[in-house]
């Protein structure tokens, strides 16, 4: 397991320094306000996705090993184009997207949806390796892709942005085909029958994390659409380049939650799961804790000559969100636990306790105090939900308070897994 975690952390540690660079040539040579609208996009995007995850989401992970695998990507392909179009449509009616953006959006929504349907499928057979290697395809080839247009063709637009997306998902999406005929499962294209019954099983399965995945959303992304409405396209463009740095220190609690939510999905050893959900936490929040320490110790003026003036404030924004960012890394491997337990309601619920918290106070502080206050509104939102979901976790695994604090046995633990790793 340790092989797959430290497979999958070394990935999310390249992919984040090149989101990284991503994010600073986009904001520096973009501008914060086309930033803003780059932001507001992707931010419609991932939420369509979230609609077609109802069918074709997380539950795959838990399905794939259960069903035939064509029988669960049919459906969710089908429904991906539907949701595409829908969302499409609506967001044009609305005046959220340009005219000139809706087939670029339409087509992106398609693709990357296809993407996590593949990915979704590849976890459920637990080939962490192969997602490894999409992920860092997709932002690899983003990378150079952009980088091409901003300073070899001198094209400083959205556009450039758009059609990198485009190169980088579709070779993405070609490489995981690949990856799934290689699959030594049911998976087979010759037997792609659409069955109304495992459709309605992955729905059935899927609409609790759905649901908890939108409330998430909307915790991690309300604010955007607040201070896009109240401060405008330049502070949204300053403060997604804040949010984006915190985000990727979640670099540990994701790597590991992927692989635990994989191994949890398939085994039916119960105190196996909750023993390796304690102990990751321990992990997680000590690393967390650390990467967080070190942010915040780089000076203003770093960051300023990094990305210019226009974000003299983003070691601010960070501080704002020192919390929620540690919140988010334990919260993450709760939810992990629960989904693979087959108990993905609390999620739902967890989340919700954090939207509501974004809410009621996002609305009444971010018009007020500004894209610091956004920060502090998230913070408090990621802390409310994890606090429900460690109470409900004690609850169920009969835990003690006593069991989070690292011991010997977690350094004999990490000790064997290290000495089997080199073995």
């Amino acid at each position: 397991m340790l092989k797959k975690i430290i497979g999958t952390v070394g990935t999310r540690l390249i992919t984040a320094i090149i989101n990284f660079c991503i994010v600073i040539a986009a904001a520096k040579y973009l501008g914060a306000e086309q930033y803003g609208n780059i932001s507001l996009l992707l931010v419609n995007i991932a939420f369509s996705i979230l609609i077609h995850n109802f069918i074709g989401g997380g539950a795959l992970v838990y399905l794939a090993s259960r069903e035939n695998n064509t029988k669960l990507i049919v459906p969710s392909y089908i429904w991906a184009i539907i949701v595409a179009i829908g969302f499409t449509v609506l967001l044009v009616f609305i005046h959220k997207i340009p005219e000139e953006l809706k087939y670029h959006f339409l087509a992106l929504a398609i693709v990357i949806s296809f993407n996590g349907i593949n990915n979704n499928i590849l976890l459920g057979h637990e080939k962490i390796k192969e997602v490894n290697i999409l992920s860092i395809i997709q932002v690899s080839t983003f990378f150079i892709s952009f980088i091409t247009f901003v300073f070899i063709l001198n094209n400083k637009t959205i556009l450039s942005y758009i059609i990198s997306l485009y190169i980088s998902h579709t070779l993405t999406f070609f490489t995981s085909i690949f990856f799934l005929k290689k699959l030594n499962t049911s998976f087979s294209f010759s037997s792609g029958l659409l069955s109304i019954k495992t459709t309605l099983r992955i729905f059935n399965f899927g609409k609790y994390i759905q649901l908890a995945n939108i409330a998430q959303f909307f915790n991690y992304r309300l604010n955007y659409y607040i201070i896009d409405f109240f401060l405008g396209k330049a502070a949204l463009g300053i403060y997604t380049a804040g949010n984006q740095i915190s985000e990727g220190m979640w670099l540990i609690s994701k790597s590991i939650s992927m692989v635990q939510y994989s191994r949890i999905s398939n085994t039916k050893d119960y105190d196996y799961a909750k023993s390796m959900t304690v102990r990751m936490i321990k992990f997680s929040f000590i690393i967390t804790l650390l990467i967080i320490l070190l942010a915040l110790s780089i000076p203003s003026q770093v960051y300023v000559t990094i990305f210019g003036d226009d974000y003299a404030i983003i070691k601010m924004i960070i501080m704002s969100l020192a919390i929620g960012i540690l919140s988010i890394a334990l919260s993450t491997l709760f939810s992990s636990f629960f989904s693979g337990i087959g108990k993905p309601h609390h999620n739902t619920i967890s989340s919700v306790i954090g939207l509501v918290v974004t809410a009621s106070l996002g609305f009444t502080l971010i018009p007020r105090f500004g894209i610091i206050a956004a920060g502090l509104v998230a913070s408090a939102a990621y802390f409310s939900s994890v606090v429900y979901q460690v109470i409900v976790f004690a609850k169920i695994s009969n835990s003690k308070i006593k069991e989070f604090i690292p011991n010997k046995f977690d350094i004999q633990y990490f000790k064997t897994e290290v000495y089997q790793l080199f073995k």
